[in-house]
C-alpha cells in the first residue's frame, strides 16, 4: 500500500518544509519535500491531508492507562499496587484502550504503558497495529524484552494520566519526546526517507491551531501540546487515526475500559476521561 500526505507544512523533526509532501510505501517514507509530489505519488492508493495540514512526526510518550482511567479531576491517580493492575488479567489490555485512544488522537504514536506485564502490551498491539512499548513496576516482575513491542522497561514513575494537559504542560513536548524516546532506546521521532514511517497529520483549518503561523522548526514542536487531536496517524503500514476518529477503538471499547475500571475500585468511575 502507498500513502500520500500533502499540507501546508511538513515539520521533519529538524526542519521544516513549506507546502510539502510525504509519500509513504510498503509502511517507509519513500520520498518528502516541498512543491508537487512526484508524479509517481499522484497514483497513492490512500491521499490524506491537504491545504492547513500541518505534518509531523508522531512521537513516543509514557502513559499509565490505568492511572488514566482512576485520576481525579486535578489529575491526581490513585496508588495503583501491582496486586491491582495483575487482578485485571486479560481485561488489562481492554482497560488500556481508552487511554491509547487518547494517546493516539493527539499524535502519540508510540505509547509506552505502563502495565503488570509485557503480554498485556503485546495483546493491545495483536488488537489494534501499530507500535507500542512497555514499563513494568519494579514489584510487578522484570521486563522482558518480546519482538512485538519496541521497548521494555522497569517502571520509575513520571507516567501521564492527563495525557492532553500533560502534552500542553510540556515547555516544548517535541523535546521532551526526544528524551524520552533517547531513555527508552527508540529511534528519534523524525520523518526521514528511507525509515519506517510515524507520521502525524494535524488539521490547522480548526481551533485549536486555527491561525497557528508556524515560521521555524522549533516553533513547529509546539504543535503537540497545542491540545488539537491528530487527523490523521500513520505508523508503518498501519492508519490507527483517520479523519479524526481512530479506525479500532470506538465508543464501545471506552465504555468497557469504564466499566472494567468500575469493577476495580468497586464503582463506576465518570467523567471526562480526555481530561
Amino acid at each position: 500500500m502507498d500513502i500520500l500526505i500533502t499540507g501546508d507544512a511538513v515539520f521533519t523533526g529538524s526542519e521544516l518544509l513549506r507546502n510539502g509532501y510525504v509519500y509513504i510505501r510498503d509502511g517507509r517514507v519513500e520520498a518528502l519535500g516541498e512543491g508537487l509530489p512526484p508524479e509517481d505519488a499522484t497514483y497513492a492508493s490512500l491521499v490524506i491531508g491537504g491545504p492547513r495540514r500541518i505534518i509531523a512526526p508522531g512521537i513516543p510518550w509514557p502513559v499509565d492507562p490505568i492511572g488514566y482511567l482512576a485520576k481525579t479531576p486535578e489529575c491526581t491517580p490513585e496508588e495503583i499496587p501491582c496486586e491491582a493492575r495483575r487482578a485485571l488479567g486479560p481485561d488489562e489490555a481492554k482497560a488500556s484502550l481508552a487511554a491509547v485512544l487518547e494517546a493516539h488522537t493527539h499524535g502519540i504514536a508510540i505509547p509506552l504503558l505502563v502495565v503488570s506485564s509485557v503480554s498485556t502490551v503485546i495483546r493491545i498491539a495483536e488488537m489494534l497495529g501499530g507500535d507500542y512499548g512497555a514499563l513494568i513496576p519494579r514489584e510487578c516482575g522484570p521486563a522482558e524484552p518480546h519482538p512485538r513491542i519496541v521497548a521494555a522497561r522497569e517502571y520509575d514513575g513520571g507516567a501521564s494520566v492527563c495525557i492532553a494537559r500533560d502534552l500542553c504542560r510540556s515547555a516544548d513536548p517535541y523535546e521532551r519526546a526526544l528524551e524520552i524516546a533517547r531513555a527508552h532506546g527508540l529511534g528519534d521521532p523524525v520523518i526521514r526517507e528511507g525509515e519506517k514511517a510515524v507520521v502525524a497529520v494535524f488539521d490547522a483549518s480548526r481551533p485549536p491551531l486555527l491561525g497557528t503561523r508556524i515560521r521555524s522548526a522549533s516553533e513547529a514542536g509546539l504543535i503537540y501540546g497545542a491540545g488539537a487531536r491528530a487527523e490523521s496517524l500513520v505508523v508503518g503500514e498501519d492508519i490507527l487515526v483517520e479523519v479524526g476518529e481512530h479506525l479500532m477503538i470506538v465508543e464501545k471499547h471506552v465504555k468497557e475500559a469504564v466499566r472494567i475500571a468500575g469493577r476495580l475500585w468497586g464503582s463506576e468511575i465518570e467523567g471526562d476521561l480526555s481530561a
